[in-house]
């Protein structure tokens, strides 16, 4: 069942709310994209932001949404309260947000001085990003998430001959 419709917009990235009553997606209307919600049972979505943005994710509780401007390295991770207010940027480079299961981090793809991959986490309370553990990808574009333990990560990559995803059971590496 379409939950979006049909039209000139291009609706994608969709994040159903964690009571399962919302939708938060990247709606792409006159080369414009920007961070929609609305109701899962359907009705008109409103827009969050007015900015470019895109990658849009729930916090646990419902009360946040982490995006990036957009799918490439320097925008930033960047919050807004599901509501529409308290807009703030999380992280200075970065894309693809991904929460911690108990809402306090924001996990976080970014690109190494070396030019790789890498998945980081920073605390919404503020601080310095660090490594989820040691992980490095090939290609670009691999976006990943923790399982609700957060014993294990899921990931694409091209390894062998073409894209494949990946189950990760990092040991000792921080979860964010």
């Amino acid at each position: 069942v379409p939950l979006t419709p049909q039209g000139k917009a291009y609706d994608s990235y969709g994040d159903v709310s964690p009571d399962g009553r919302r939708l938060a997606f990247a709606r792409t209307e006159n080369r414009s994209t920007g961070i929609f919600v609305g109701a899962v049972q359907g009705g008109e979505p409103r827009r969050l932001t007015e900015a470019p943005s895109t990658l849009p994710r729930w916090s646990p509780d419902g009360r946040w949404i982490a995006f990036s401007p957009s799918r490439g390295f320097t925008g930033g991770i960047w919050l807004i309260q599901a509501g529409g207010s308290g807009l703030r940027r999380l992280t200075a480079t970065g894309s693809f947000p991904v929460w911690s299961r108990d809402g306090r981090s924001v996990g976080y793809i970014d690109l190494g001085p070396d030019g790789v991959q890498h998945t980081l986490s920073v605390s919404l309370a503020g601080g310095q990003p660090h490594p989820l553990g040691s992980l490095r990808f090939e290609g670009f574009n691999n976006p990943f998430d923790i399982s609700p333990d957060g014993k294990q990560l899921a990931s694409s990559g091209v390894i062998h001959l073409s894209s494949e995803i990946w189950l990760l059971e990092p040991q000792g590496a921080k979860t964010p």
